[in-house]
Order: C-alpha cells, then structure tokens, then sequence
C-alpha cells in the first residue's frame, strides 16, 4: 500500500503541476484516503473521481487566459472528440426526434463538455460549477474579442453538427433590439398565455417534463414565426 501511495500521489503532482505548481499531494493523504474507500469498497480513482479531487483544491480566480484554455478545450472536444460525435448522432436522429428533444440533446453534450473542461481550474462538477463558471466569465473587467470569436466557434459546431445548421448574417444591434421586443410582446399576448394555461391544464396529470417540453415546442414555433 505504500508504494501504491508513492505512485499515486506522484501522479497526482503530475497533473496538479500544469494547473497550480503549490498544491502537492502528500503519500500520507493519499494513504489514508486508500484506506478509507477500502473500508467501504475497492478503490477505484475513476475519472468523476479525479475531477472531484482536481476541483477541491485550485481556487485561483479566472483570468482571461485561463477562460481562453477552456473555450479552446470544449471547441477541441466538440470538434473531434467523443462530443463531437454525440452531436453528429443527434442530427442522425432528426426524422425520429422532435426540435425540443434534440435540442435538449446538443445543450447535454455541450454542458457535460463545459464541465469536463471548468474542473481542472477549480470549479466542481455540478450546475454549481457551471453557474459560477459563467458568472466569473462575465465578471471580466473588460471585453476580449478572441474570446468573444472561441464563444461564437463554439455554438457554430454545435449546431452544424447537431443540426446541419450553418450562421448567417449576424443581426445588428438595433435588430436584435426590434427581436427582443418582438418576442416579449407575443409571449405577453392574452392568446399565447391562454395556449399555455390550457396546455398546463390538459397535462396536469402528466410529468413536469412532457410539460416543459410542449411547453418549449410553443416558444420554438414562435421564435421559427418571428424569424420568417
């Protein structure tokens, strides 16, 4: 078990040492985590476990170049990892799998990518992680406009591979304003929230999802309605 504990809190260092070269991992800690887990079960330092412990250590706050790290990371792993080839699944499934599903589908990939890749900086793996990831990232002081680029590539490969959709013409400031209010005034229409409310009461008996998901097709037709 010593030598076991040797290696393993080497291993550690290792990969702690491209995030932060001041946290070590001691053969003692180690040991007794070892011991602990044998206690209950057979050890077992799967991945999930591993980014648990790489989160609960690093508390260096989020810098411009630590966010660029991880948009460059998701875009890799949407673009030719195992991420990207669950997006192409999603869009195999288009004759069988409604909007709503398969958009749920590709924000899935995405969010579980973002996690994989927000945890070595010391966020945890959770909607927690994420929630404060984005928050920290729209606390920087001042724009970046390659960052800005990664975010856009970033949503570019997740709808042309789970959609085949390509981006078009960017709208203008004024446009998406005039779209903005557009959408707020349908949402707001006595006949759009009676549509809800009689689909809220035809499902009552139904699970919460089923809901949100009709619920989700409505708002989709209405965006679709606005773009034309």
């Amino acid at each position: 078990q010593s030598t076991w504990a040797q290696t393993t809190a080497k291993r550690f260092n290792f990969l702690r040492a491209f995030l932060n070269p001041t946290i070590r991992v001691s053969t003692k800690s180690i040991y007794y985590s070892n011991k602990q887990f044998q206690s209950q079960q057979k050890i077992n330092f799967s991945s999930f476990t591993l980014l648990k412990y790489l989160s609960s250590t690093t508390t260096s706050p989020l810098t411009y170049e630590r966010a660029l790290n991880i948009s460059r990371n998701i875009l890799s792993f949407l673009e030719d990892g195992i991420a990207g080839n669950e997006l192409l699944q999603i869009r195999a499934t288009a004759e069988d799998s409604s909007l709503t599903i398969r958009w749920r589908q590709m924000m899935g990939v995405f969010l579980k990518t973002q996690i994989h890749c927000i945890v070595p900086y010391g966020y945890s793996p959770d909607e927690k992680g994420i929630t404060q990831y984005n928050r920290d990232l729209s606390s920087l002081s001042q724009p970046n406009l390659e960052l800005k680029e990664m975010e856009g590539k970033i949503w570019e490969i997740l709808l042309r591979k789970a959609f085949g959709a390509h981006p078009g013409r960017e709208l203008t400031v004024d446009e998406a304003r005039a779209y903005t209010a557009i959408l707020s005034a349908r949402v707001q229409n006595p006949k759009f929230v009676l549509k809800i409310q009689q689909l809220a009461t035809s499902l009552a008996d139904n699970s919460k999802q089923l809901l949100h998901e009709k619920m989700l097709d409505i708002l989709l037709d209405t965006h679709k309605e606005i773009m034309r």
